[in-house]
């Protein structure tokens, strides 16, 4: 993979990153202005997961039918634009929740293109080290999001917020142009293939899949019993989103390095040290009591 081509994914990532992390711990109280309870805000999120889970599956349906990734992530850059002014917009609960799952749906579809070309870029030597830098485009974007949310919804509220979040979709149009795609193999009679042979999923993917449907549920509660918890406390929408941003700031660091490390060292020990390392995170965040606790 050419630095170019890893330079314009990394700025897909970090942009998206931007949006959803930057907007994510701010949603719950929004949701709670326009008279959501507790239990409603949970199934609105919950739903807007269900719309990254599509995206992210029709990333991949999509690619295996009919190429064109380089298109998908096109198309979650223009129509994520609109769809994030509107939020900004809205009146009433349903619109909000629409409007949400919607711009998760784009997300997904976004990020899972950009993931589907390293993998299909990326040589097996260097694979590690690239999706590394991924991961600290995200969390680099989790950061600047976090930084700049919060500030602005306490100063000029969320039409402001969601209008400057809308321009970070402009950065993914203008890496598409950089991003170079593999066409699907034709016959030699110049037609695509009427089957191509499939691959049967292994006991370890499912056993990944499970082990990471676990973390996600984990993160969204505590991501949402956070948000609710520091805004019931009487802290601002500045508040709410440093965490984030504090949080994604102390990772940094080891995302420098783990990627290139798990080329040399193997992955699933990385996996095991990161699922111990979230599970007492969780433990330790459900007895925080102050802000610097969050």
């Amino acid at each position: 993979m050419t630095k170019k081509q890893l330079f314009a994914l990394c700025l897909s990532n970090f942009a998206i990153f931007v949006v959803g992390a930057g907007a994510l711990p701010l949603l719950p109280v929004y949701a709670a202005q326009l008279g959501a309870p507790p239990v409603v805000t949970g199934y609105y999120l919950a739903f807007c997961y269900i719309a990254l889970a599509a995206g992210t599956f029709f990333a991949g349906w999509l690619s295996d039918r009919f190429g064109r990734r380089r298109w998908w992530l096109a198309l979650a850059g223009l129509l994520g634009i609109p769809v994030t002014v509107s939020l900004g917009h809205v009146g009433a609960m349903w619109t909000l929740i629409t409007l949400t799952a919607l711009l998760w749906f784009l997300g997904g579809l976004g990020l899972s293109s950009v993931n589907i070309l390293v993998g299909l870029f990326a040589g097996d030597e260097k694979r590690g080290q690239a999706f590394g830098f991924l991961a600290l485009a995200m969390g680099t974007g989790t950061l600047t999001g976090g930084m700049i949310t919060g500030p602005l919804v306490d100063a000029w509220g969320y039409t402001t917020m969601f209008a400057l979040l809308s321009l970070f979709w402009v950065p993914v149009l203008v890496a598409v142009l950089f991003v170079q795609d593999k066409q699907r193999t034709a016959s030699h009679s110049g037609q695509m293939p009427a089957t191509e042979p499939k691959t049967r999923l292994s006991k370890d993917f499912y056993l990944l899949f499970v082990a990471n449907l676990i973390g996600a549920a984990a993160g969204f509660m505590s991501l949402l019993g956070r948000s609710l918890r520091i805004d019931f406390s009487g802290f601002t929408a500045t508040a709410i989103s440093s965490t984030g941003a504090i949080a994604a700031l102390v990772t940094l660091p080891v995302l420098l390095w783990v990627g290139s490390l798990s080329d040399r060292l193997g992955r699933k020990q990385f996996l095991i040290v990161c699922y111990l390392t979230s599970a007492a995170g969780l433990a330790a965040l459900s007895l925080s009591t102050s802000l610097w606790h969050f």
